[in-house]
């Protein structure tokens, strides 16, 4: 962190939007709206639905940091160290389970500088990303805990994890369920393969019912937004030109858009860091060779779902596909080299001293050095904006345009020309209300017309027209549009959630406060045990 300390946040084509996305729920929180469903004030007016599609937590990070500061780049940064900690505390503590507290705490640093963690802030400013790599490690590390104990706490822990998980950052969530997947293979046993399964079920039972607030209307709703489009997932954003360890990225050197060549020197480098492993796991036997054996047969198919050789399945798998980037994969590819790669260092440490066999212990610390020297140039590249420059940009969302992905599939950039709240002929109107949930207005008497509303029309909008229910569509600019009669009217619109995401937010908040009660009495009671056997 000390480099963003010193010389600001880093920059990055997302940032705009990520930052968007915390001030709606920042001013939601402060009006007193949990959950926001729609950001009234974003696109000059016309409102963005982003956020019933895009994980909320990092922004509720972002926004309650905000509160508790006043200040959104002081939030930022005590966001981004908060981070970093906690990705490498679960990273020595699912480390620890594999080998010991040595080799956990090198991982924890590995985890910490290597390169594509590093490049998810500096270079990318992949918010919502980074955050994830904060949750990976927890998962793993119930995971593994459920597979060896089998501890109702390991099956609320891995819930909570996983449900965090949901909650951050989607495509990491298939990448991340698909990696544990893979991992719960290589440790699954069959004398207790049924209990176990049973107790990933429960677990997945209760991460549905604690995300239901945000999956029950993000997914009847996909096909209304054009981030769910065709156009997001060709060209740029086509898997088919996101693989890494093409001969395209270095030839001609420097014409990809896309800086691919260095998401090829990050993966080689995490390569090089767990090689010595595959040295030394010839001098080991039994459970810990198991235990490296399981690390480095998830990292090889991490390490090939990055490349082409996989292309046959990404080709036929449509939930792989919506991954967008196979780079992505490079995140569990961080983690398992970080876990493989400090056994291999804590081995090459003790081995040196015992003079023996020093050629692995070179290979080791040359690795450790590229790592070392690649941490330096991610950090050094960046463009860097300071606090003065950060305010200045968060104060212009006010009178800002969004990123299009998240527009309605129906609406088209000619509707933002419109300045009248309401625009209906030659009618006069009177606005008495207009809040980011409902809309209220008077319409005097004239010839029969089409009321146009500054906001972007969505399905959720309900109409009035004087007490009467009103059919509410879209115009051919997608702007919210309402026939009005000749006679003077009182309209009112309202955005209203349907009944079934109700019902889903207060199951989730009931799971979520079972889920608390539950723990605080099973840590009663361990406590209990432990007091009686004292």
């Amino acid at each position: 962190m000390l480099p963003i300390y010193w010389w600001g946040l880093p920059s990055g084509n997302d940032q705009s939007q990520h930052y968007q996305f915390a001030w709606t729920v920042h001013n939601s929180l402060r009006e007193g709206m949990v959950y926001p469903g729609f950001a009234a004030a974003t696109n000059h007016g016309f409102g963005d639905y982003g956020l019933r599609f895009y994980p909320p937590a990092t922004y509720y990070v972002l926004a309650i940091g905000r509160i508790l500061t006043g200040d959104w780049y002081t939030s930022t940064l005590i966001a981004l160290t908060l981070v970093f900690f906690i990705g490498a505390l679960g990273t020595y503590l699912w480390t620890r389970e594999l080998f010991g507290p040595t080799e956990a705490l090198i991982a924890a640093a590995l985890y910490t500088v290597i390169p594509y963690h590093l490049n998810e802030v500096y270079n990318n400013f992949l918010l919502a990303e980074f955050f994830t790599t904060a949750v990976l490690p927890f998962c793993f590390l119930f995971l593994h805990r459920l597979m060896r104990r089998s501890l109702i706490m390991d099956v609320l822990g891995l819930a909570v994890s996983y449900s965090l998980l949901v909650l951050t950052h989607l495509p990491l969530t298939i990448i991340g369920t698909i990696a544990m997947a893979i991992h719960a293979v290589f440790l699954l046993q069959r004398k207790n393969a049924a209990r176990i399964l049973a107790k990933f079920a429960f677990a997945g039972i209760l991460s549905a019912a604690m995300t239901a607030f945000y999956w029950s209307r993000m997914l009847p709703e996909l096909a209304w937004i054009t981030h769910s489009s065709e156009r997001y997932f060709s060209t740029t954003w086509d898997y088919r030109t996101n693989f890494l360890l093409l001969p395209s990225h270095w030839v001609p050197f420097g014409e990809d858009v896309l800086n691919l060549w260095f998401a090829d020197l990050m993966l080689v480098v995490a390569v090089l860091v767990f090689i010595p492993t595959v040295f030394y796991l010839r001098r080991v036997s039994g459970d810990l060779k198991k235990t490296v054996l399981t690390l480095l047969g998830v990292l090889a198919i991490s390490v090939l779902l990055t490349t082409p050789l996989t292309k046959l399945l990404w080709d036929n798998v449509g939930l792989v596909q919506k991954v967008q980037f196979p780079w992505r994969w490079l995140a569990i590819v961080s983690l398992f080299a970080a876990g493989a790669g400090a056994w291999a260092i804590a081995r090459a440490s003790k081995e040196m001293k015992d003079n023996v066999r020093p050629v692995p212990a070179i290979a080791t610390a040359l690795a450790v050095a590229l790592l070392a020297f690649m941490a330096v140039v991610i950090v050094k590249t960046p463009v860097y904006v300071s606090h003065q420059q950060l305010n200045a940009e968060i104060a212009t969302f006010d009178d800002s345009t969004g990123c299009d992905c998240w527009w309605p599939i129906w609406a088209r950039n000619e509707a933002l020309g419109q300045k009248e709240q309401v625009a209906v002929n030659d009618r006069r109107v009177e606005v008495h209300e207009w809040s980011p949930y409902r809309r209220r207005f008077a319409i005097a008497s004239g010839p029969a017309a089409a009321a146009t509303i500054k906001t972007f029309y969505y399905p959720r909008w309900q109409a009035t027209i004087s007490g009467a229910s009103a059919s509410v569509r879209p115009d051919d600019n997608g702007a919210m549009t309402v026939d009005i009669p000749t006679s003077t009217v009182d309209v009112t619109l309202s955005f209203v959630e349907p009944t079934y995401v109700r019902v889903a937010a207060v199951v989730s908040l009931l799971t979520w406060i079972a889920m608390f009660l539950t723990a605080v009495i099973l840590l009663l009671k361990s406590r209990g045990r432990t007091s009686q056997t004292l």
